[in-house]
């Protein structure tokens, strides 16, 4: 399937290409345009963190690093090289952040410039600086949205005829061999150890805390419960400090740090916690979902669009590690409970979140855009 119009070339730009899940997104799109609607793709980056530029480079989508090291005016001038030499029908920031330069890129090479929201679109207004905010996100009219928290928060920000279109986060989602009801109810009713995962940066927002915490109260009935924490930031030594004094090291709990690939985790998880603050579309939620986990999480951002509680998942009200725990033990006592979330869950993420659904999602967006 390819797009029949005249947009065919398109230049993203983005902060990094570290290992978040905006630069997850993007290399997915990458890949999207240009292997199933026959896109040309390059992509600009204004960081050192390229962890993910070998995958856009295995596509043949050329990358421009513009590193931290040169001046402003140094790098801009290079991104107009980079950006007239490729002659883009569109040029793409990937985050609010990068709206000014994207509309001055379009600009000068005749493109149309537009720019993505991540996460709920809150903090990407913020990054916007405030003598650019405004002007910015008038002068653009396309702008595309991984969750619908973000589209409501940018709405009242853009023009009256600005497109606003939500394009879902796509999740490989692994076949699974879920137990029949005979073999839930014939299996052992015991682990040896019950995993309880936590992915996610280490900082405020995501309340790994909370989830130490409630994992804490819910060893002192179910001793079988172990904690796998993965992800790194700013609270790794506060919360390994906090872990500590909880009485969850060594035995209760693991730092494993920020892994390249987190699937074997999930692999090995019977239960997935996620309880942030803020969040637009989480992708750590949905990879546990297809991966067939039970998550408990809290109603950040899009997560009540997602989890349906004791249909493919449970809420949790914010900052109440009692009712984790609760709800954590409920899963530790039922393991047809567990398989049941589980498998719903798989079933939905391969439904909503899936190649077919991202890649038509892209068509209709760039079909709408007109030069």
């Amino acid at each position: 399937m390819q797009v029949k119009n005249q947009i065919k070339r398109i230049l993203f730009l983005i902060s990094t290409l570290g290992m978040g899940g905006a630069e997850k997104q993007l290399v997915i799109w990458a890949e999207l345009l240009q292997v199933n609607l026959g896109m040309q793709v390059a992509v600009a980056t204004f960081d050192s963190r390229i962890d993910r530029k070998e995958v856009l480079d295995e596509l043949q989508v050329p990358v421009l690093v513009l590193g931290q090291d040169l001046s402003t005016a140094a790098r801009t001038r290079k991104l107009l090289s980079f950006a007239h030499a490729m002659q883009p029908d569109v040029v793409h920031a990937f985050t609010l952040y990068l709206a000014p330069l994207a509309y001055m890129s379009a600009l000068a090479c005749r493109a149309v410039p537009v720019a993505a929201t991540q996460g709920n679109g809150s903090s990407d207004m913020q990054e916007l600086r405030t003598i650019f905010r405004s002007p910015t996100m008038k002068a653009i009219k396309y702008f595309t949205c991984n969750s619908h928290e973000a589209l409501a928060h940018i709405k009242p920000h853009v023009r009256s005829n600005a497109l606003l279109y939500y394009v879902p986060n796509l999740v490989a989602v692994p076949k699974i061999e879920f137990p029949t009801t005979h073999e839930k109810s014939n299996k052992e009713l015991s682990n040896k150890h019950l995993v309880v995962l936590s992915v996610g940066r280490l900082d405020d927002n995501k309340r790994v805390d909370v989830y130490l915490q409630a994992l804490a109260r819910a060893r002192r009935e179910e001793p079988r419960l172990t904690g796998v924490v993965v992800g790194d930031g700013p609270l790794r030594a506060e919360l390994t400090k906090q872990a500590e004094s909880l009485g969850l090291l060594p035995d209760g709990v693991v730092f494993m740090g920020q892994l390249s690939d987190p699937d074997p985790a999930y692999a090995a998880a019977d239960i997935f916690v996620h309880l942030a603050q803020n969040e637009g579309t989480p992708n750590v939620l949905l990879e546990a979902m297809a991966a067939g986990l039970p998550v408990v999480t809290t109603a950040a951002g899009d997560i009540p669009h997602i989890v349906r509680t004791k249909e493919n998942g449970i809420i949790v009200p914010f900052n109440d590690p009692g009712v984790v725990a609760k709800q954590i033990l409920l899963l530790a006592k039922s393991r047809e409970l567990r398989h049941s979330l589980g498998e719903q869950a798989h079933k939905d993420v391969l439904h909503s979140f899936s190649a077919k659904k991202v890649s038509y999602s892209l068509e209709r967006f760039y079909l709408t855009i007109k030069k």
